[in-house]
């Protein structure tokens, strides 16, 4: 463990020369959750663009409100820690709901949108899912499973539930689990790993400490949003106030050419 620490530590310091006790500094990047980081970036900057995706804008005060709506919706459904799965691709819907089930303290269940049924399945009834947010074809797909007796209920991940009142509050901590991550399933059936609030925290705050993005920069991302890689980025909810990160298809390489000064992306497995 020392051997590791100590190569580590090293590459932080190559990353980060300017800081002078490196061990502290990462305990510290922990300390927070993405709902509240998302929350602070609504109250310090309400007005700017948080993400774009397919050319559909959204502020940090409205992706803060749609979060909290969702999350006091789930609030009405789901107790903190039960399992939420998300079926989708790259929507603000996705961002939205992501943001307002760890939010309500739920733990998100990321799921491939082009999953079969089994695979989807086994999502369900390993995770015990509760609930589900999905694209049409996903939830044509979950209406047939079941985590328990009753089929699991199954929402539009595009629209705010009707009648959902705003969260006052975050249901949870930095040591709270946020995400069931399922392994690819190579070696035996993908099993699932907890990742905390913190973790999840350190991923984004570390990447964007040594990359030294700063709160000018626009961020193409194109990595898909169900990958919790793609969730770990900057552009998630942790990201500098004006950072802009743009999920798309047809305008992705105009962005990466034009606008966007980092590109976040990973070649296809």
């Amino acid at each position: 463990m020392d051997g590791y620490r100590d190569w580590s530590t090293a590459g932080w310091r190559q990353h980060l020369p300017g800081v002078a006790d490196v061990p502290a500094f990462a305990e510290g990047l922990a300390g927070d959750t993405i709902p509240g980081l998302a929350a602070a970036s609504a109250v310090t900057a309400p007005g700017r663009i948080a993400v774009i995706v397919d050319g559909e804008p959204v502020t940090h005060a409205e992706l803060d409100d749609g979060a909290a709506r969702v999350a006091g919706w789930l609030a009405r459904r789901v107790r903190p820690g039960d399992r939420v799965l998300l079926a989708a691709t790259a929507s603000v819907g996705f961002v939205r709901c992501y943001l307002g089930a760890l939010r309500a303290g739920a733990v998100v269940v990321l799921a491939n949108p082009g999953y079969t049924a089994a695979e989807l399945g086994h999502l369900v009834a390993d995770s015990e899912t509760a609930l589900a947010f999905a694209d049409p074809e996903p939830a044509r797909l979950l209406a047939g499973l079941r985590a328990g007796p009753e089929p699991v209920p199954t929402i539009d991940v595009r629209t705010l539930p009707e009648g959902a009142r705003p969260a006052t509050g975050i249901a949870a901590g930095p040591h709270d689990i946020a995400l069931l991550a399922y392994t690819s399933g190579t070696t035996g059936t993908p099993k699932g790993v907890p990742l905390t609030h913190g973790q999840l925290a350190a991923s984004i705050r570390s990447a964007m400490a040594a990359w030294r993005w700063s709160p000018e920069e626009i961020l193409a991302h194109a990595l898909p949003l169900y990958h919790q890689h793609g969730l770990s980025g900057p552009c998630c909810s942790g990201c500098p106030p004006s950072t802009r990160p743009c999920w798309t298809r047809g305008s992705l390489p105009r962005a990466g050419c034009r606008a966007c000064g980092w590109r976040y992306a990973a070649r296809p497995l």
